[in-house]
């Protein structure tokens, strides 16, 4: 093989080295559903080559604490839906495993849906998972998870570990995987679209307890036969 080729071959090979590892990154998202505050807390952690996460460590317009929630509300907007909001953003960076983790809470109708029936106790909720698919540009990374994750939810697998039910599904081609997880309690789940539907014993407020009880009507008596009282003896 002539010398011009060889050294053809080489550029050819060490090009095809560096793409792969500035692409070779893996994401992995986590969703924890807490019914006591109707809020989804959401994790993604981003794995990527020690280059890549200097930069993006050392330059957070790139990425920050809203990078991934404000992506996915700019594109649940534009599909036309309303009603997702965001909360309790953070960021936090891992030097050692080189991975950068983006948490925060996605609320709100379009997201978390449910009904109670006091007389059986029990509400019933709706959690939508089309906000997981959306597409996110950072620098020369382009994730798009409307393709990654687009597996209809019938294909996750469904698991019980620990007592806690959960749906996962694992892109091993592009290196992203993704696991809702439900309330320990929950129960009749099932999936309906995509959309997760399950029961839960319904938590009273305790505002709400205070007024079905018969502890108040009992202290506004006391309080009114106080009243007289007094009003009688000031006479």
């Amino acid at each position: 093989m002539k010398k011009p080729a060889v050294a053809l071959l080489l550029a050819l090979v060490l090009t095809s080295l560096l793409v792969t590892s500035a692409y070779a990154q893996t994401v992995s998202i986590e969703a924890n559903f807490n019914n006591a505050s109707q809020q989804l807390n959401v994790t993604f952690e981003f794995v990527m080559d020690n280059a890549t996460y200097t930069i993006l460590r050392n330059n957070s317009s790139l990425l920050n604490a809203t990078s991934v929630p404000g992506a996915i509300q700019t594109e649940f907007t534009k599909e036309g839906h309303t009603g997702l909001t965001y909360s309790n953003v953070a960021i936090s960076y891992n030097n050692t495993g080189s991975s950068i983790i983006s948490t925060f809470q996605l609320s709100g109708q379009s997201v978390i849906s449910s009904t109670i029936d006091r007389a059986t106790g029990i509400e019933s909720f709706q959690l939508s998972t089309t906000w997981r698919k959306f597409s996110l540009n950072i620098t020369d990374l382009f994730f798009n998870f409307t393709r990654d994750l687009g597996t209809s939810l019938t294909q996750w697998t469904n698991t019980t570990a620990n007592g806690i039910p959960s749906f996962s599904f694992s892109n091993s081609t592009e290196g992203v995987s993704c696991t809702f997880e439900l309330p320990s309690s929950a129960t009749n789940v099932a999936i309906v679209g995509e959309t997760i539907s399950f029961d839960v014993p319904y938590q009273v407020p305790f505002g709400d307890k205070l007024i079905d009880s018969p502890i108040l009507v009992l202290i506004v008596l006391a309080v009114v036969g106080l009243i007289i009282f007094v009003y009688r003896k000031t006479r």
